[in-house]
């Protein structure tokens, strides 16, 4: 499958956009992917394909664009990586890897009162798993 960037959160949350050497973002119609969000530029960020890696790129007159929670002004974009612009959250996705499918199953019978939760693969990134009294912690 293409590299893609899916809508995890905002007002496009659950779209998916392919993308092509060059991707404009902002609130512009006219924009690659227009997101109806007042608080962007016009133009607020692009993501443009350099040497069969992408990177996005923000003018300085657009604002903040967020990439695994840290700002940036130019920068080569990885698998997984998420990235935030305005109140919008996108993955990207280079892989097939699937990504509403769980990280693992289990036939195991849950203690009474605990909670089964099931994580992206992407939402894992940068987190640390801790095994405390046969229980996986986050």
């Amino acid at each position: 499958m293409r590299p893609r960037l899916e809508a995890i959160a905002g007002p496009l949350e659950g779209a998916t956009f392919a993308l092509s050497d060059e991707v404009s973002i902002g609130h512009d119609p006219c924009s690659s992917i227009a997101i109806p969000d007042d608080t962007l530029a016009a133009l607020h960020c692009a993501v443009r394909k350099q040497d069969n890696r992408f990177q996005i790129q923000v003018p300085e007159e657009s604002g903040v664009v967020l990439v695994n929670g840290l700002p940036v002004s130019s920068r080569l974009l990885e698998d997984g990586d998420e990235i935030k612009i305005g109140t919008s959250v996108f993955i990207l996705l280079f892989s097939d890897t699937g990504s509403d499918a769980p990280l693992a199953t289990t036939d195991l019978e849950l203690p009474k009162g605990s909670t089964q939760i099931r994580l992206r693969r992407e939402r894992l990134q940068g987190l640390r798993l801790v095994e405390r009294q046969n229980l996986l912690v986050l």
